[in-house]
């Protein structure tokens, strides 16, 4: 028997952002390309973080559910079939919220299926490996890509995706891409330390971060003391800093769908 569209759900969770131009690039774009990859599935959304949706309400009047909304929103329109893309960098945190909902709430439906977030697998670091050096365009091999990415000093394990990344990089000889993070290891120090090892023409600066929000411009792009591209120039480097999330590119995007698909 074909289930009813109208019993079958796609979800697609993300952080959020507080930015309604970093939103219509990023977030926006995604759930619509969900919605395409699933035609047969209404298309549901929801973000996990609360001052995103706080923030979001208060500056632009959008109302985003959260994960306990959007459930029992599901719920009541008489959704049996969920498939569920979280749309995040690792297994970390975030990725866990949208578990812990889906299991609190395990008699609401009679199928649950959760996707992978980015870095999902040993395949997603060989893929997106492969893809850093040449989203903005083939990198010169007289430059270097330098990505901040978050971390977590709170939950240092979740920083060791970055480092395994960084592992699959050299082991694709791809020498002139750098990752860091903001909160705990591998941090930003030994990043001026290695290039000046390799003596780039130009650093190229950008985030390993989902949407461009609040946080890319402060923490690296700005000019302000402290940012990333501060701290380069300060050392010498000749900085370029291009403020575009990741999920801004079709490549980075399309492995969403296809874990989504894949479930």
């Amino acid at each position: 028997m074909i289930m009813d569209k109208t019993k079958k759900a796609i979800l697609a969770v993300s952080y959020g952002s507080s930015l309604a131009a970093a939103r219509e690039k990023t977030i926006d774009i995604i759930e619509k390309e969900l919605a395409d990859a699933f035609p047969d599935r209404k298309l549901y959304r929801a973000w996990t973080s609360e001052f995103m949706r706080k923030r979001a309400k208060e500056q632009d009047g959008l109302s985003v559910p959260n994960l306990v909304e959007v459930i029992d929103q599901m719920r009541k329109d008489g959704i049996e079939d969920v498939v569920a893309e979280p749309v995040f960098v690792a297994c970390a945190s975030e990725y866990q919220k949208v578990i812990d909902a889906f299991e609190r709430s395990a008699d609401a439906f009679s199928q649950v299926r959760i996707g992978m977030p980015l870095l999902g697998s040993d395949e997603d670091l060989k893929t997106v490996a492969a893809l850093l050096p040449n989203l903005e365009g083939e990198l010169s091999p007289e430059d270097a890509l330098v990505f901040m990415a978050h971390g977590s000093s709170s939950m240092p394990e979740s920083n060791q995706i970055f480092m395994d990344l960084a592992d699959e990089l050299k082991r694709q000889k791809i020498e002139n891409v750098l990752i860091g993070t903001i909160d705990g290891a591998p941090g930003f120090d030994f990043i001026p330390e290695t290039l000046r090892e390799k003596e780039p023409g130009k650093v190229i600066l950008m985030p390993f971060l989902l949407a461009a929000g609040s946080h890319v411009i402060r923490d690296m792009s700005s000019d302000r003391e402290g940012s990333w591209k501060n701290r380069l120039e300060t050392e010498g480097f000749q900085v370029e800093a291009i403020p575009k999330g990741l999920t801004e590119y079709e490549e980075i995007r399309q492995i969403f769908v296809e874990h989504a698909l894949d479930v």
